[in-house]
């Protein structure tokens, strides 16, 4: 395994053979969802991977923004390019487990973990006992990170 510094703001990238990683820790205020996903739009960027239809932007902004407001505390996101897709995940320190919950048409709140789950093919929840959570999805994506026909049907 390699690692080094690269154009993500002397982020530390781990590279071995195809995978590819990256982290980075966001403070838990209003703007930290739109600068997660800057710095991973940056990384789909230098990566060369393909999201058209911005699931895998949209997916991060939902986890994001459940971290900043549920968590209340540091986030970390870290983002693996993988074969056929990408993995988003998102590492608060409320150990309080994510629930989905029940809205009506006029509820402003409680849809991201729906939205996670539309786009993704594969989703979850790492426990890490009092040390908090890391909720993840598995995005399709086009470029040498995968292929278009894993996208879900629109």
């Amino acid at each position: 395994m390699v690692t080094s510094s690269d154009v993500f703001g002397g982020i530390v990238a781990d590279e071995e053979g195809a995978d590819r990683s990256v982290s980075a820790t966001f403070a838990p205020h209003a703007q930290a969802p739109g600068q997660a996903r800057a710095w991973v739009r940056a990384a789909m960027t230098e990566w060369e991977v393909d999201d058209p239809d911005g699931m895998v932007l949209l997916a991060l902004s939902e986890l994001a923004t459940n971290a900043v407001v549920h968590g209340g505390s540091d986030f970390t996101v870290r983002v693996s390019c993988e074969p056929g897709g990408l993995v988003i995940g998102v590492r608060d320190r409320s150990p309080a487990a994510p629930v989905q919950l029940v809205f009506s048409a006029a509820s402003e709140w409680g849809r991201g973990l729906g939205i996670v789950r539309a786009l993704a093919s594969d989703t979850g929840v790492e426990e890490h006992g009092a040390e908090g959570k890391t909720v993840w999805a598995r995005i399709p994506v086009g470029g040498p990170a995968g292929d278009t026909e894993g996208h879900p049907a629109r």
